[in-house]
C-alpha cells in the first residue's frame, strides 16, 4: 500500500472517537502517522469494533495510545502488520478480532507495552508471526488462536511477567510458542500442536512457569527448555 488517505486520531476524551460497522480499504503508506488507522498520542482514546480494515499499509496502529478497545474487527491483506501496538501503548483491550493474510506480523506489541489484554483473537495466514511481544511485560493472552502463519505462532522476545492461558498455536511454519530472553512468564493450559518445529521452546529464558500445557505432533521436540 502507498496511499495518501489515512485516519489519525488525536482525541483525548474517552469514547469520543469510535469506528463501528465500517469498512476501510486502501489506507496508509510507510510513513508515520500515515500507516492506516492510527491512534497517535498517549492521550488519544477510543474504540474500533465490528469493522473491516483491509488492503492498506498497516491495519490499526496504537502509538503510545492507551485504554482503547479493538473488538470483533477483521484486519486482513495489509502490506505490513495487522494490529500494531508500540511505544508504551498500555491498558488496551483486543478481543475477538480476526487478523489474517497480512504481510508482516498479525498482532504485535512492541516497545514497552504493558497491561494489555488479548482475548479470543484469531491470527492466521500471516507472512510472519501470528502474535508477537517485544520488550513488553505484564500482558495477558487468553484463548487466542494463532495458526498457519509463516513463522512462529506466538513469540515473546525480551518480554517478562506475561500470562498466557488457554491459547492454541498450530500449523505454523516454525515453532508454536517461542520465548526468547523472556523470563517470569506464566503459561497455563495452552495447546501447541502440530507445528513444523518445536511445540514450546524457551531459549535464554528463566523463571517461567508452565502448567497443564499440551504440546504434541510437532516436527521437533514437544517442549524444549
Amino acid at each position: 500500500g502507498s496511499n495518501t488517505a489515512y485516519i489519525y486520531s488525536l482525541t483525548s476524551t474517552p469514547n469520543s472517537f469510535s469506528l463501528n460497522y465500517g469498512e476501510f480499504a486502501y489506507l496508509g503508506a510507510n510513513s508515520y502517522p500515515h500507516e492506516g488507522i492510527v491512534f497517535g498520542t498517549s492521550e488519544s482514546q477510543g474504540s474500533i469494533s465490528s469493522s473491516t480494515v483491509r488492503n492498506g499499509y498497516e491495519g490499526i496502529h496504537l502509538e503510545g495510545s492507551s485504554s482503547n478497545a479493538l473488538t470483533s474487527n477483521n484486519i486482513c491483506s495489509n502490506a505490513s502488520m495487522g494490529i500494531f501496538l508500540d511505544n508504551s501503548a498500555n491498558n488496551n483491550s483486543l478481543a475477538s478480532n480476526t487478523v489474517y493474510n497480512n504481510t508482516g506480523n498479525g498482532i504485535e506489541l512492541g516497545g514497552s507495552c504493558t497491561n494489555n489484554a488479548l482475548a479470543s483473537n484469531k491470527s492466521y495466514s500471516n507472512a510472519s508471526l501470528g502474535i508477537g511481544l517485544y520488550s513488553s511485560s505484564s500482558n495477558t493472552l487468553t484463548s487466542n488462536q494463532s495458526y498457519s502463519n509463516s513463522n512462529f505462532g506466538i513469540y515473546l522476545s525480551a518480554s517478562s511477567s506475561n500470562t498466557l492461558t488457554s491459547n492454541q498455536s498450530y500449523s505454523n511454519a516454525n515453532m508454536g510458542i517461542y520465548l526468547y530472553a523472556s523470563s517470569s512468564n506464566t503459561l497455563t493450559s495452552n495447546i501447541s500442536s502440530p507445528n513444523t518445529s518445536v511445540g514450546i521452546d524457551l531459549e535464554s529464558s528463566f523463571n517461567n512457569t508452565l502448567t497443564s500445557n499440551h504440546s504434541y505432533s510437532n516436527g521437533n521436540m514437544g517442549i524444549d527448555l
